[in-house]
């Protein structure tokens, strides 16, 4: 590994200890004061960090490459979907689930909140989902010039 780089779980420990701050309780206890010492990822219980370094982000990787890679082989970044999506799902009691709808105009946007969704449930910092994303899209471009090089296009 060339980058070791520390996940959230790991710097809200590190930095935040036995100081009060505002987090996830766990499952059923909802949101609240807590010491960073107890803080942990917006998660199921059973999945609490990856054993490995965060950067880059490979879910942010992947986003990046696909949309790229749809936008580039359709020639259009228009994606136009609407989908459910029940929130608390994962982490809270069936009671306070939230049903909802996620709105994605472009591939791009679809791809990005992708992306996002693994700095929102605190698997990452923000710079490992960004440079994921860009890691993403030059693997798409490469591939899509290999692609039209050796079809003829």
């Amino acid at each position: 590994m060339f980058y070791d780089y520390a996940r959230p779980y790991a710097l809200v420990h590190e930095y935040y200890g036995e100081k009060i701050i505002e987090g996830w309780k766990g499952f059923g206890k909802g949101w609240g004061e807590i010491k960073g010492i107890d803080w942990r990822p917006y998660s199921p219980d059973i999945f609490l960090c990856p054993p490995f370094p965060s950067y880059v982000s490979g879910h942010s990787t992947i986003s990046g490459a696909c949309a790229e890679a749809l936008k580039l082989f359709t020639g259009s970044d228009e994606f136009d979907i609407t989908v459910p999506f029940v929130s608390g799902s994962l982490t809270e009691p069936e009671s306070e689930w939230k049903k909802t709808e996620i709105y994605f105009p472009t591939l791009t946007q679809a791809g990005e909140m992708a992306g996002f969704s693994r700095v929102l449930g605190g698997y990452h910092i923000q710079s490992d989902n960004i440079e994921g994303l860009i890691l993403g899209r030059k693997v798409a471009k490469y591939a899509f010039q290999f692609y039209l090089d050796h079809v003829g296009i």
